[in-house]
């Protein structure tokens, strides 16, 4: 019964022992915000190239159907 108790007790710490939150350093948490930082400075570059090349594609939509028409309207075909 002792010996059953006393592997109790060491299962308990060694649980205690994986499950305790330690801090994580201060320069993790610097490195973590300017990550973040950084990947929402990305997305937001990403959007914004994304919004210029469907502007560009719509405009250059626009230029063919342009010369589509006026290819119809003097050549007639």
């Amino acid at each position: 019964m002792q010996q059953q108790q006393h592997e109790m007790k060491l299962l308990e710490a060694r649980l205690n022992k994986r499950t305790s939150t330690k801090e994580r350093p201060f320069f993790l948490e610097i490195l973590d915000i300017y990550f973040q930082q950084k990947q929402f400075e990305q997305n937001k570059q990403m959007q914004i190239d994304i919004a210029q090349l469907k502007s560009s594609n719509r405009s250059l939509k626009s230029q063919q159907n342009t010369q589509n028409a006026l290819k119809f309207l003097y050549e007639g075909d």
